[in-house]
């Protein structure tokens, strides 16, 4: 499983934003009007977990060298 979720990373690495429904933008609960969606910056799509942590720990090795 664990490496079938890597494979889907690899060829994936970009998934639908859920908050925004891929529009880049979502309504506000007061009066309902247009909100830039924060979690993918208004492009309807954000990265998977599994890449956030290669991104992170590749990150973190460079800072080690």
């Amino acid at each position: 499983m664990t490496l079938g979720y890597a494979g889907l990373c690899a060829v994936q690495p970009f998934a639908r934003c859920e908050r925004c429904q891929a529009t880049g933008w979502r309504r506000t609960a007061v009066l309902r009007r247009r909100k830039d969606c924060r979690r993918c910056k208004m492009t309807g799509y954000r990265a998977r977990r599994g890449v956030r942590v290669y991104n992170h720990l590749r990150r973190l090795s460079r800072e080690v060298r």
